[in-house]
């Protein structure tokens, strides 16, 4: 009977050795659901990091790449969150895991800074647009001699301290600058004008108001032109559900601003900015209505 011979270590190991001619099994593949999730990150990223930077220049188009921008990557981190899942099911045929990590982490993160940018743009809106209609009643009453209706409007404090002279001035000083007032809006334009003031102010050195003294920007309409203006609120009255005007300041052309009281808040932030106020004086027939009274 004749028995094999016995292998070498060198035949041993030749034929533990994979056959590269045997059949390949299936490799594993990158997962579309990861690659979609980072690709929709990295796109929410662009959107509103170029939506903020297109904001100088623009107005509500820009913003509609801040808004959609916190979706876009809340899309992303749920899709990263599924493809997870998948991959970890797939016994190794499907990899990714790595760039499901990233945009999972990344998508959390640009969704928290994006959707806290938007949620206090909308805050600022909110205000912005309750205050505006009653800042345009308070100049439009003033322009139209109507001061009884005007210190309605205002604070107690500060219907005390101005004058019917000094209402007098401070409409005919809109005037003259920028005509009859017409109405008063808000957008999301306002908080890139309102940024673009802030700036010119510069470090507004020895200024330094509470939190809660800070004025709220508004637009105050003057036909076709919407014009740049500062409310500071009653606190007080606020919490009574009332909306009382303590001043009001004007910013119509860079560095130049129409004050609605001289020595208000309004006048302290001027002068930290340096800005130059502009104050007119009532025409000679308003002089001789006031000695006849």
């Amino acid at each position: 009977m004749d028995y094999p011979e016995p292998h070498s270590q060198q035949e041993i190991d030749e034929e533990a050795l994979p056959d590269e001619n045997a059949p390949e099994g299936p490799s594993a593949r990158l997962s579309t659901m990861a690659l979609g999730s980072i690709l929709l990150v990295f796109a929410a990223i662009v959107i509103g990091c170029g939506s903020l930077l297109a904001s100088s220049l623009g107005g509500w188009n820009t913003w509609v790449g801040v808004l959609i921008g916190p979706l876009i990557a809340l899309n992303g981190c749920v899709l990263a969150f599924v493809a997870l899942r998948s991959i970890e099911r797939s016994s190794d045929q499907v990899v990714g895991r790595p760039l499901a990590l990233i945009a999972l982490f990344v998508g959390v993160g640009v969704t928290a800074i994006q959707g806290a940018l938007v949620l206090l743009a909308l805050v600022t809106l909110s205000a912005s647009s309750t205050l505006a209609p009653v800042g345009a009643e308070l100049v439009g009453y003033a322009q139209a001699d109507r001061q009884r209706l005007a210190r309605q409007v205002l604070s107690t404090e500060a219907s005390a301290t101005l004058s019917d002279d000094d209402l007098r001035i401070f409409a005919e000083t809109v005037r003259q600058e920028l005509g009859t007032v017409s109405g008063a809006s808000a957008s999301f334009r306002l908080i890139r004008d309102a940024r673009g003031a802030m700036a010119e102010a510069g470090a507004l050195d020895g200024y330094n108001p509470d939190p809660a003294d800070r004025p709220r920007p508004i637009y105050l309409n003057f036909g076709e032109r919407r014009v740049l203006a500062y409310v500071y609120t009653d606190q007080d009255a606020l919490l009574d559900k009332q909306i009382r005007i303590r001043d009001l300041f004007i910013y119509h052309e860079p560095g130049r601003v129409i004050l609605l009281q001289e020595d208000g808040p309004g006048a302290s932030f001027a002068r930290a900015a340096g800005w130059t106020v502009v104050r007119a004086s009532l025409p000679p027939e308003a002089d001789q209505d006031l000695m006849l009274e």
